[in-house]
């Protein structure tokens, strides 16, 4: 069997925390001796793409030089725009003549695919130069299969949690107190239907909004709302813990660490009835939602 080499990025916001997908890649590399890691440059700021690119094409170079017929390569962040350019690589590559087995993991849903690449026949360009696709959501396989025409092999899976590290935690007497309710991320929420829906909740319920460095001042006005700014990750955990709900309110979602990790946590979730969220939660531990006041009356 031959080596496979991982290409991955790290980003900021998921750095060294047991959610990003650079901690799969580590975790991978550690279970298998087979894997050859290669972590693509910080890129996220002013101007950062130049240098990315340049290293992209460096890369696509040494692959060319080093790979012998058996290798795999393996691309982390595959058609996620000009994070890692790797479609430039893996063009670069079978212009050049090279054959080896090329999978990519898929991250971003077909309207986010449509922004970036304009047009399926973009994306199926793109897609026709890898072997395997691998989404993180069945919604997505549909639309690369049916929407896009990638007619190579597409793998389902799921997005990882670490549940060595995210764990519920030890049972606690609470007493009396409000339940508390988790809103976890930016990406692909819809704010405002979230604050519609905080607005038709009672006061007997605290919403806990974490978004990262984003201000919602229309959600920080609502009384019986906490807003959060950066947090570590065990201080995040930790708030998941205090927690007895993860609420999402998305506008399109494939695969989320916010989901698995506060599935692993223990939390119930309800969540917008969209993309593959029905992938993640059934009846035994989420309120799949489809309008504002489906979501008051799970959370009530």
């Amino acid at each position: 069997m031959g080596r496979i080499f991982l290409l991955y990025y790290d980003y900021k916001h998921t750095s060294g925390n047991h959610a990003g997908m650079a901690h799969l890649a580590r975790a991978l590399k550690a279970s298998n001796p087979a894997i050859r890691l290669i972590r693509q440059p910080e890129q996220e700021y002013k101007g950062g793409w130049v240098p990315a690119l340049l290293y992209a094409i460096g890369l696509a170079i040494y692959l060319r030089l080093v790979l012998r017929p058996n290798d795999r390569v393996v691309f982390f962040e595959y058609l996620s725009g000009d994070f890692g350019f790797q479609d430039t690589i893996t063009r670069l590559l079978r212009r050049w003549g090279v054959r080896n087995r090329f999978s990519g993991i898929v991250h971003l849903g077909g309207e986010q695919l449509l922004e970036l690449y304009k047009t399926t026949a973009g994306i199926r360009a793109r897609l026709d130069r890898i072997d395997q696709a691998i989404v993180f959501g069945s919604s997505l396989a549909t639309f690369l299969r049916q929407s896009v025409g990638y007619r190579k092999q597409i793998v389902s899976t799921y997005h990882y949690a670490d549940v060595e590290y995210y764990q519920p935690a030890p049972e606690a007497a609470h007493g009396a107190r409000p339940l508390q309710v988790l809103f976890l991320g930016s990406l692909k929420r819809n704010m405002e239907q979230l604050a519609d829906i905080i607005t038709r909740t009672g006061d007997g319920v605290v919403f806990h909004v974490c978004a990262g460095g984003k201000h919602y001042p229309q959600l920080a006005a609502l009384p019986h709302v906490v807003m959060h700014a950066y947090m570590s990750e065990a201080q995040l955990r930790s708030l998941m813990q205090a927690c007895d709900v993860n609420l999402s309110v998305f506008y399109d979602t494939i695969g989320s660490n916010a989901i698995t990790s506060t599935l692993a946590v223990g939390l119930v979730q309800i969540a917008s009835n969209v993309g593959s969220i029905a992938d993640y939660g059934d009846e035994t531990n989420s309120f799949l939602c489809d309008s504002p006041a489906e979501f008051v009356q799970a959370i009530g």
